[in-house]
């Protein structure tokens, strides 16, 4: 009886664990927090779990088996040691019904299978990380104001802004000048409203003297870059730049035919300075003055039948007049002070121009055949540089009267002069839009030469070229 004491509890332990090796697969576990994925990780914990209660078994076999080994050593009627009684004590001793019972029999053993593993909408994929509108690329294209920061991932793309051409002026789009803000005296244009200045004509080298054709599509003017100067042409964007002059000499000052079809200008090539004219393409150029003494600043008429110009053939500076091809050369002025700079009324009935005949330098006009002289100013001053306003109605004009060269207007026949700019530094260099409407003219009110625009009443003053360099020669855009 006494051996039945220690292999008693030895079989029940076997027992067991046949029955926890066999015991079947649990049946599903309707639908519960454990759902889905969670419930495929439990159903993978099962074999997991068996293994456990076969190992709890083998240990307390081998304990029993300890206890049997040692039994001859032991005194008759001693009890079973407390710690091999305990372990006894806790194996299972029925069969878990369900899947849930199994789970609780070996909850000592294993972490609790719990939501608080089971994955959770922070790392389920959501709307944080979905491409949305606020990443989408988007070109804004307005540029007033900052534009508002969105959560991030984002990618805001901002448009250049696009300048819409000022209509103010009237004719073309554009501005070109003269400037050194490179280093060199090259040509530019610029809007308007002074905006969007572009270099055109870039060399090591200067180049002056721009002049728009009539047409509105094409720039002459006079460059260096080739050791002396000489007349060259580009587009109104400054592509296709084309040499159209290759003498030893100087050729510089170029004007356009009002058709846009031909191009006069000065050049010392042979020997002095003297008037040539050519195609716009270059081709066929003739010298149209022949004299010992320098002629120079050509003026075509608006019919384009004859050149004025200056001359200092007869020892003084005079204004001639003659044929488009040079012929039929006429003196116009007689006096031994100078007189020059003659400009044709739009109709072409008219010629202002230059004389100190009375003392200082005033503005007159005359019919082209010298008839008709009508002395327009009088003043202490030199008044200088007449220009027609498109109409024919006004002319514009600088003058010294009041200490600097400042710009006035006038009548055509010389009444109602009023003072357009008053400020101590000089401004000179006036040209009226296409339209008639404003004016553009040369200051140095604020240091430097700069580019300003104003009504033809003077109002509106602009400084256009904002620069720290000298901004000069500004010309209108005619189309």
């Amino acid at each position: 009886m006494n051996g039945w004491k220690y292999k008693t509890p030895l079989l029940v332990v076997i027992a067991l664990l046949l029955f926890a090796c066999n015991s079947p697969t649990p049946a599903p576990v309707p639908d519960s927090p454990l759902s889905g994925t969670a419930l495929a990780a439990a159903r993978t914990r099962v074999p997991e779990r068996k293994a456990l209660a076969t190992q709890q078994a083998k240990q307390t076999v081998q304990a029993m088996a300890g206890l049997t080994s040692a039994k001859g050593s032991e005194t008759p009627g001693a009890s079973v040691p407390a710690t091999a009684v305990a372990a006894a004590s806790n194996t299972p001793a029925a069969q878990p019904t369900d899947a849930n019972a199994a789970i609780a029999a070996t909850s000592t053993a294993q972490p609790s299978l719990t939501p608080s593993w089971t994955p959770t909408p922070s790392w389920t994929p959501t709307a944080s990380w979905t491409p949305t509108p606020s990443w989408t690329p988007t070109i804004n294209p307005t540029v007033t104001g900052t534009p508002s920061q969105t959560p991030s991932p984002t990618t805001t793309l901002t448009a250049t802004p696009t300048i819409t051409p000022t209509a103010a002026g009237g004719g073309g789009t554009r501005i070109a000048f003269v400037a050194a803000r490179d280093g060199n005296r090259e040509i530019y244009t610029m809007l308007l409203d002074g905006s969007s200045a572009l270099r055109l004509a870039e060399a090591p080298a200067d180049d002056s003297a721009p002049a728009w054709s009539p047409n509105g599509t094409r720039i002459a003017f006079h460059s260096s870059r080739n050791g002396n100067f000489d007349i060259y042409v580009m587009n109104a964007d400054g592509s296709n730049i084309t040499r159209l002059t290759t003498a030893t000499g100087d050729d510089q000052y170029p004007v356009w035919s009002k058709d846009s079809s031909k191009i006069t200008f000065t050049s010392n090539r042979d020997g002095n300075q003297e008037i040539y004219a050519m195609n716009a393409d270059g081709s066929s150029q003739v010298r149209l003055t022949l004299s010992t003494k320098d002629d120079g600043g050509p003026q075509w008429s608006p019919d384009g039948t004859k050149i004025v110009f200056t001359s200092l053939r007869d020892g003084d500076a005079e204004v001639y007049v003659m044929g488009a091809d040079g012929s039929a050369q006429t003196r116009l002025t007689y006096n031994t002070a100078y007189q020059g700079d003659a400009v044709w009324s739009p109709d072409g009935t008219l010629l202002a121009f230059v004389s100190a005949a009375d003392g200082n330098k005033e503005i007159y006009t005359m019919k082209p055949t010298g008839a008709e002289t009508k002395r327009l100013t009088t003043s202490s001053g030199d008044d200088i540089a007449p220009q027609w306003s498109p109409d024919g109605s006004k002319l514009v004009f600088v003058s010294a009267r009041d200490g600097n060269n400042e710009i006035y207007s006038m009548n055509n026949a010389g009444t109602e002069q009023v003072r357009l700019t008053s400020n101590s530094a000089d401004d000179s260099a006036v040209r009226w839009s296409p339209d008639g409407s404003q004016l553009l003219y040369v200051s140095s009110r604020d240091g430097n030469s700069e580019i300003y625009s104003m009504l033809a009443n003077g109002n509106s003053q602009t400084n256009l070229s904002r620069n720290s360099s000298a901004d000069v020669e500004p010309v209108w855009q005619l189309k």
